[in-house]
């Protein structure tokens, strides 16, 4: 990104002139904007990794209802479940009308 300079004072403007105020307001406080960047990404990276758990154990629990005979059956009505729905979403207990 190139440095931008404002129109009257010669100063830098976007992130150059925020890497300019971090460089002078010393080490340990850039640090501190930097863990709390790595604490939001680390938040993110948690979350993800619980919606690919959660995901792991769906398609776990279908593989059972495959073994049971009951995959591809809706657990409230128990009609079939219509096969563009189990192509989309694999591990659907419901089918669209239940759901």
């Amino acid at each position: 990104m190139e440095p931008r300079r404002d129109r009257g004072g010669g100063r830098l403007t976007g992130h150059a002139s925020r890497q300019s105020e971090w460089v002078a307001r010393g080490p340990s406080w850039a640090a501190t904007r930097w863990a709390a960047h790595g604490d939001r990404f680390s938040s993110t990276c948690s979350r993800d990794r619980a919606a690919t758990r959660e995901r792991i154990a769906e398609l776990d629990d279908a593989l059972r209802r495959m073994d049971a005979a009951t995959y591809g059956v809706c657990e409230r009505c128990r009609q079939p479940i219509a096969e563009e729905r189990l192509a989309v979403r694999p591990f659907a207990r419901c089918c669209v009308s239940c759901a």
